[in-house]
């Protein structure tokens, strides 16, 4: 072999060896894409949680709702008869929507059942985005609330 067929050779190897060596930005394009995936990721779990704490807090609005409507009817700690209007401040103080309030008697308990709403938004799942509904009922036993002005004539 001649000189200049040694140098081409070496000249082919060393640039094939560069070649592998360098790949001129193949690592950026994987950790773009493991970027991408993983903010996805972030935003799907973020869009389900949101339901989570929005039925969280519609269930807390409807407990509260509901106690203030039930205080409002009991003889004892009643500041006015308007159970209507002390659920729906209740529910707006907790971001939700008064949708209904019932008042019952069934014997000697009275009751009031108060349904509420809340709003959801969701950024990826538009499935998601809507409203969620929660319900409670507050019961006051009437024979309680008498008890003691009886106990207190004997």
């Amino acid at each position: 072999m001649n000189i200049k067929g040694i140098r081409a050779g070496l000249h082919e190897e060393i640039s094939f060896k560069a070649g592998i060596m360098r790949q001129d930005g193949g690592m950026t394009v994987a950790a773009a894409c493991l970027f991408a995936l993983m903010l996805i990721t972030g935003l799907l779990i973020f869009d389900v949680a949101n339901v989570y704490v929005a039925r969280a807090r519609a269930k807390s609005a409807a407990d509260a709702a509901a106690k203030a409507a039930g205080m409002e009817l009991t003889p004892l700690f009643g500041v006015g008869s308007e159970p209507e209007r002390a659920a729906r401040e209740y529910a707006q103080r907790h971001g939700c929507r008064l949708e209904e309030v019932s008042v019952g008697e069934e014997g000697r308990y009275r009751w009031v059942q108060v349904k509420v709403a809340r709003k959801v938004d969701s950024i990826l799942i538009p499935t998601l985005a809507g409203e969620v509904h929660a319900s409670a009922r507050c019961y006051l036993d009437l024979q309680a609330m008498t008890a003691p002005a009886e106990h207190a004539t004997r």
